[in-house]
């Protein structure tokens, strides 16, 4: 390809996550979901679902079982702990489109 033909080309939104969270001070609930562009993309898999602390160590017990059972390609999560105020973590996964598996993470806070 020449420089001029791969300033023409159009360029591919990137995946990333999309979520609702929930927290009743007892059980934090995730529907995690692989969108391009704004759209879901039905037609993927989220696999190795875990929560990582800040820092990016594994927090103890915050894994999931691998979720092949999605709705309309929303993920459905839930695990029992306790979030302090203010705490800060991330949803790490790897992500499956087209064939194609890549790590997507998404970071989130306690109010």
């Amino acid at each position: 390809m020449t420089l001029d033909e791969i300033s023409n080309l159009t360029p591919v939104p990137e995946f990333q996550l999309g979520y609702t969270a929930s927290y009743d001070g007892t059980s934090l609930g995730l529907s995690v979901w692989v969108e391009q562009g704004g759209q879901v993309i039905t037609a993927s898999s989220i696999t190795g679902a875990r929560l990582l602390a800040a820092n990016g160590t594994p927090m103890s017990g915050a894994a999931w079982a691998d979720n092949s059972s999605p709705t309309n390609g929303v993920f459905s999560y839930s695990l029992n702990l306790t979030i302090n105020a203010a705490t800060r973590f991330i949803f790490d996964c790897s992500a499956t489109v087209g064939g194609v598996s890549f790590p997507l993470r998404f970071g989130m806070s306690r109010p």
